[in-house]
């Protein structure tokens, strides 16, 4: 015997509802408004239930879609398709599913998205939740959102990166976040990605591209953890001119074996450096400063001393220590 239950409201009787997922959430998600849903129930041999021309939403998030669920031999079958209108990237944090993520990731998640907000989004899900996150592709996951006015806290004791505008894109077990910095320790950066493959084995992998000048890109440098593992004292130097800076981190998170490592290079033209001390002034620098979680080097910078052509070479490196 197969029975079906449908109802349609503009908004329901019950406001402020709670959800609660146990395995998937790490607590109940905050109440939210239920308007304008038709809920249809199918049951018999199987059943199903689906929702649709449904919007919710709550202090953190403001969205609209359906979803159908269908009975399966263990977990059901999900086909959900949803619009996401708003949201506050700070307040993700009941929402990152509990069974995916490993605890060093969720952390990262909660504490590293740190502000903005959701300008536009959409979530597919469709597939069997037993295969759930679908790494072999036996289903489809893909969350997309466009984010405004963001901070990124990528690592702790590195300067924050704000006012980021990118698209944050989770598609199967991994993550994507695209976009431009403007203001990450004084430098504006053009171009930034964040990626991480799997969040099975998490590696947080970031590349950046920066047009600025060698004012900024040394505040930056001492303002970050690679002052002391450099140990190099560049406060009695004077530096000035254009610089284009090119880089990546790569960040594991957990027990994945390896450590934090930087790599990257810094284009000069028409650089200026000074030691007001030594009365040494050297202009016309231009050529690659090469630099890593190490220090940096640089071969032979061409330059000017006195007015004739020059060569220079830059060695930093705290391995030499």
């Amino acid at each position: 015997v197969e029975r079906r239950l449908r109802c349609r409201g503009r908004r329901t009787g019950c406001r402020r509802l709670r959800f609660c997922c146990r395995r998937h959430c790490r607590r109940a998600i905050p109440g939210a408004d239920l308007y304008a849903c038709t809920v249809a129930v199918d049951w018999g041999r199987g059943w199903q239930a689906g929702v649709s021309d449904c919007a919710i939403e709550n202090d953190d998030l403001a969205l609209h879609g359906e979803t159908m669920l269908r009975s399966n031999s263990g977990r059901p079958a999900i086909d959900l398709n949803v619009v996401v209108t708003r949201g506050r990237v700070a307040r993700l944090g009941p929402y990152w599913p509990e069974s995916v993520l490993r605890e060093k990731t969720k952390a990262w998640l909660r504490m590293g998205l740190a502000g903005g907000e959701i300008v536009s989004g959409r979530v597919l899900l469709r597939g069997d939740l037993d295969d759930w996150p679908f790494r072999d592709g036996e289903g489809r996951f893909e969350a997309v959102a466009r984010a405004a006015d963001g901070r990124l806290d990528y690592r702790a004791g590195w300067p924050a990166a704000r006012s980021v505008e990118a698209v944050a894109r989770f598609v199967g077990p991994g993550m994507e976040i695209r976009g431009k910095v403007g203001d990450i320790g004084g430098v504006e950066a053009r171009e930034v990605s964040a990626v991480i493959a799997d969040f099975k084995a998490p590696i947080l992998n970031i590349d950046y591209a920066a047009d600025s000048d060698l004012p900024r890109l040394l505040g930056f440098l001492l303002s970050s953890p690679l002052r002391e593992r450099i140990g190099a004292d560049l406060s009695r130097f004077r530096f000035a001119g254009p610089a284009v800076a090119r880089g990546s981190l790569r960040i594991p998170f957990g027990s994945v074996p390896g450590s934090l490592s930087v790599n990257g290079a810094v284009e000069l033209e028409d650089g200026r450096f000074s030691d007001p001390q030594l009365g040494v002034a050297i202009e016309g620098i231009a050529g690659s400063v090469a630099y890593s979680e190490h220090g940096f080097a640089a071969g032979a910078l061409a330059a000017e001393l006195r007015g004739k052509p020059a060569r220079l070479r830059l060695v930093a490196d705290a391995r030499a220590a």
